[in-house]
């Protein structure tokens, strides 16, 4: 079954569907409010795995803006804290979404093989900087 299925009848995203799937099938699909969407689900999944004392601090510095001292004043915990769990929680954030994320964003920025090594090949011809090894080659 196409994973597009589940995006025409849900808001959100379909538990069955894994992460990465649901992110592949939102690129294919060409659209980008639909790519944001899943994107923004993922993030929001990965922030509510968080733990609480790390997810309210990352609300808190990224959501709502607030400064350190103003986060440190309304937890009414020192700044140095407050600076440690942001850190942690952006470390534990990006981890997640490696795992959730890690091959569509590999995709991104695949590289074509032999089309992309003579695209290279080509550029660096045209400013003067071919090693003499690739130009025997071409």
């Amino acid at each position: 079954m196409c994973c597009f299925v589940g995006l025409l009848y849900t808001p959100r995203l379909r538990v069955g569907y894994p992460a990465e799937n649901r992110a592949r099938c939102a690129w294919a699909l060409g659209s980008p409010i639909v790519a944001r969407a899943e994107i923004r689900a993922l993030i929001e999944a990965a922030i509510d795995r968080l733990p609480l004392s790390l997810r309210t601090v990352f609300v808190m510095r990224a959501i709502e803006q607030m400064t350190i001292k103003e986060a440190s004043a309304a937890l009414d915990i020192p700044p140095q804290t407050v600076k440690t769990r942001f850190f942690r929680a952006r470390r534990l954030l990006r981890r997640a979404l490696e795992v959730d994320l890690g091959s569509v964003l590999d995709d991104v920025f695949a590289f074509a093989g032999r089309r992309c090594e003579e695209l290279r090949r080509r550029v660096l011809a045209r400013f003067g900087l071919l090693a003499p090894d690739d130009a025997k080659t071409s």
